[in-house]
């Protein structure tokens, strides 16, 4: 028993109702915020169908999705690939989805892109936020594709990509050939072409423009960052009868039980055509160069690549 003095009378209390004696709720750890726009509401992630109904007039057939990325329904086109990597930073796919799809009705080939006035681009891109960076982003992308459409025969530099170091060897504003062995990318000299864009360039279409056959095929060099793209490998992987690090790379050999638990597993997330907000991870290789910030690389970017193709 406790006693408490009040004025000249002496009280017992119990100790159960005593507040200093009332044992403490635990802390509970604060989730973090995600960053999304806040031009919408996130939105419940809802389950992933294999296909989805075709657009009217979308330019390219969707394809059926295994997984339920976005880029396994428009892997046929380079030109929408390049343009969602664009949509999806800082935003849930559910969101941007539609967008995309308007996107590429109204401007089915990057010409088309490049003669969009600013004011509407910006109109079509307003739900999603930011929309003003990714209508001069998307105009840019589109000159610079006019200028040298990507190819197989010209290759540029993403300074720090895959890893720390990588690129440092070629300049700035040289152009790689077929047989110059340092490290270079189609892709890479059109402006927002950060890590996420590049890994998903390898994994959904650079052999197809390389027309390359037989091998090792490229999607199995890549070591993504991204939160989406990392588990549809994971998935992909076990597909092929591997259990995959997506740290290191290093696989193993999966029994028939494993296989089945892998996919299982895969099938559980629900991600909705990569509806988890974009958000380039933090790491060496990127060196505080975000998708979204303003790249140097884009600078006189459309003179250079008009000289180059010339």
């Amino acid at each position: 028993m406790v006693t408490t003095r009040s004025q000249s009378t002496v009280t017992k209390q119990d100790p159960a109702s005593s507040p200093l004696l009332t044992p403490s709720k635990p802390a509970t750890k604060r989730k973090r915020q995600e960053r999304v726009s806040h031009h919408f509401t996130p939105q419940r992630k809802a389950n992933r169908p294999v296909t989805i109904p075709q657009p009217e007039n979308l330019p390219f057939q969707l394809r059926p999705a295994g997984y339920g990325l976005i880029q396994e329904r428009i892997q046929d086109s380079l030109y929408a690939l390049v343009v969602q990597v664009i949509l999806w930073n800082q935003t849930h796919g559910s969101a941007a989805r539609p967008v995309l799809f308007q996107t590429l009705t109204l401007y089915p080939t990057p010409f088309h892109l490049s003669q969009a006035k600013l004011g509407e681009l910006t109109e079509i891109l307003q739900p999603l936020g930011l929309h003003n960076v990714r209508a001069k982003r998307l105009i840019a992308l589109a000159e610079a594709w006019i200028a040298a459409p990507p190819c197989k025969e010209r290759r540029y530099r993403r300074l720090h990509y895959p890893d720390r170091g990588c690129g440092a060897d070629v300049k700035r504003d040289e152009i790689l050939g077929m047989g110059d062995e340092r490290q270079g990318w189609e892709i890479a000299h059109l402006p927002g072409m950060g890590p996420y864009a590049l890994d998903s360039y390898r994994i959904f279409y650079r052999d197809r423009l390389r027309e390359v056959e037989g091998g090792e095929p490229e999607w199995k060099r890549v070591l993504p960052l991204d939160k989406d793209l990392k588990p549809y490998l994971k998935w992909r992987w076990a597909n092929d009868g591997w259990d995959w690090n997506e740290l290191t790379g290093k696989r193993r050999k999966l029994s028939t039980g494993e296989t089945d638990r892998f996919k299982a597993e895969a099938a559980m997330r629900s991600i909705a055509d990569a509806g988890s907000v974009k958000e380039e991870p933090v790491d060496v290789r990127e060196v505080d160069v975000k998708d979204e910030e303003p790249d140097p690389q884009d600078e006189d970017l459309v003179t250079r690549n008009k000289n180059a193709a010339a």
